[in-house]
């Protein structure tokens, strides 16, 4: 049996190693799932092996790993199994009420001071011993042991064939397990004598790591000791925020995740971030799947140009060379932004009064 279990979060995995190799120099037994859950395995099944197989629990709190359902589901399933947790404070963070009551070990500011002590917590002998008491010895009366010589072995005889037909003959109703951990749908399941056949994980719109769908559904009648099949929602990708990047390279950034990308011209007056992505759809770090699609805004060179020719997004180039202006106001110098060369492609963006043009620079691919 492992000493210890550690229940982090993959993105504490620089300092959780740190944290193991530490405990292992000290003589420590340490279950971490990168090392300990073979290729192929199932996950699942192997962490929850894990977390039994170990004398104590290791819950590393952070500001990630307080939001991770995975390492939620570890520490609920170790309390569940009457595991003596230890949580570990890696950083300063809101410790989930179950455990927040529990004597725990801190790290910051003084890291291996936190260790020292975390491995006398850890080896230290939780053993108790219980007295055992002898009564004296009671026989009984001859008549007593005829009826249990007897009419035992017949009421069991009965009761074991009642016991049995309703046990593996009689059904029982799928539970609803929409909206729960895989974990948590194999508890209900258990306690309602069924459990997880297959584990198909894939992307939905529900929340990450939630069942979204079982077969049979809830409600159906099926016989005990049936399997019943479970969809569960993948981890989902994390948006990268292409803000400042080129065209081609937050295309290429989003494309390689398997985003669909969808590409915004606007005009920005007076910046200098011409040729850059100046906003996106949606925020760095939304959790999204392959496949959902991204708007993002290109900043082009533009302004406003007196050009008495040119209708609404036509393309054309300009007759001599002009001063680009962030609004109409020909009076102050203030207004002007830049200048176009004459012959500059541009489309009209915006017409505006008499002349007026709102217009953007055209990159030739365009025409």
């Amino acid at each position: 049996m492992h000493d210890v279990f550690i229940s982090y979060s993959r993105r504490d995995q620089e300092a959780v190693e740190k944290i193991r190799k530490a405990l292992s120099r000290r003589g420590v037994d340490v279950w971490i799932d990168q090392e300990d859950i073979g290729t192929g395995s199932r996950w699942d099944l192997q962490i929850e092996e894990g977390i039994q197989k170990s004398k104590k629990v290791l819950v590393i709190l952070s500001a990630d790993s307080i939001i991770s359902s995975n390492v939620s589901d570890e520490w609920a399933f170790a309390l569940e199994k009457g595991k003596h947790l230890i949580p570990v404070l890696l950083e300063e963070c809101d410790v989930p009420m179950r455990i927040a009551n529990l004597q725990r070990i801190e790290l910051v500011p003084d890291f291996d001071k936190g260790i020292s002590k975390l491995v006398e917590e850890v080896l230290k002998n939780s053993k108790t011993a219980a007295a055992k008491k002898q009564g004296p010895r009671f026989t009984l009366p001859p008549a007593f042991i005829n009826f249990f010589k007897y009419a035992v072995p017949l009421v069991l005889v009965v009761g074991g064939a009642i016991f049995g037909y309703n046990k593996y003959f009689s059904t029982v109703e799928v539970q609803d397990l929409i909206g729960v951990s895989e974990s948590e749908a194999a508890r209900i399941l258990k306690d309602n004598n069924l459990s997880i056949g297959r584990v198909i994980v894939d992307y939905n719109e529900a929340p990450e790591f939630t069942v979204y769908k079982s077969e049979p559904a809830a409600g159906a009648e099926v016989k005990r000791f049936s399997k019943v099949d479970i969809h569960v929602v993948k981890e989902k990708l994390r948006v990268p925020n292409v803000v400042g990047l080129s065209r081609k390279s937050a295309v290429d950034t989003l494309e390689s995740m398997g985003f669909a990308v969808t590409v915004v011209r606007s005009v920005r007056h007076g910046t200098n971030d011409f040729g850059k992505i100046i906003s996106m759809s949606l925020r760095e770090n939304d959790p999204a799947y392959p496949g959902t699609e991204i708007a993002i805004t290109l900043a082009d060179k533009g302004g406003w140009i007196f050009l008495k020719d040119g209708d609404q997004d036509e393309i054309l180039p300009i007759p001599k060379d002009f001063r680009l202006r962030n609004d109409t106001d020909s009076t102050s110098s203030d207004t002007v932004i830049g200048t176009l060369r004459k012959g500059t492609l541009v489309k009209v963006v915006k017409t505006h009064g008499t002349g007026w043009r709102l217009v953007r620079v055209v990159n030739p691919q365009e025409v």
